[in-house]
């Protein structure tokens, strides 16, 4: 009898919460381990964790997982953006006069790289998937562009490749 209840109740669970049933069929592993095979920006370990912190990610199907992603994206630029401002504004008098120059290109980068994602979000919703994926290399790009200009002196390690690499460990 209770063997039987407890069945009554998962069925129950599963018409009322559809993620009750998703849960073993869930993408975001497989999704993240295909994009990291595919791309060699996208790390794997990072991916996955990224996602397990979304809330709603245990629910979401590919779409889902995808818009996540990029609302992630959206919140590490801004957070990044405002990083380098308080980095300007707090260290005008201290800072290297070259560091002050790859952190000011960053924030322009920075700046320039929210519209991006923003219309990256657009354009997923508005499921033109090849306007985003465009739209999101462009603000990869912006990054990339960023971390590549302290890279031009050896010894200047840009804040967000310290980060990154520290955040794997």
């Amino acid at each position: 009898m209770e063997a039987l209840c407890n069945k009554k109740f998962i069925i129950f669970l599963s018409y009322n919460n559809p993620c009750i049933l998703s849960i073993h069929q869930w993408p975001r592993s497989d999704t993240c381990k295909t994009s990291s095979q595919q791309d060699p920006n996208v790390k794997l370990p990072f991916c996955t964790t990224s996602l397990q912190a979304a809330p709603a990610s245990h629910c979401a199907d590919l779409k889902g997982l995808g818009m996540m992603s990029i609302r992630l994206t959206r919140y590490n630029i801004t957070d990044t953006r405002c990083y380098i401002k308080q980095l300007l504004k707090n260290n005008t008098k201290k800072l290297d006069p070259y560091v002050k120059s790859c952190l000011d290109d960053c924030f322009e980068l920075y700046s320039d790289a929210i519209s991006g994602i923003k219309q990256a979000m657009k354009s997923y919703s508005s499921k033109r998937f090849f306007d985003a994926n465009v739209q999101i290399s462009s603000v990869m790009d912006a990054t990339t562009t960023c971390e590549d200009g302290f890279k031009e002196r050896k010894s200047v390690v840009c804040y967000s490749t310290f980060n990154y690499e520290h955040s794997s460990e």
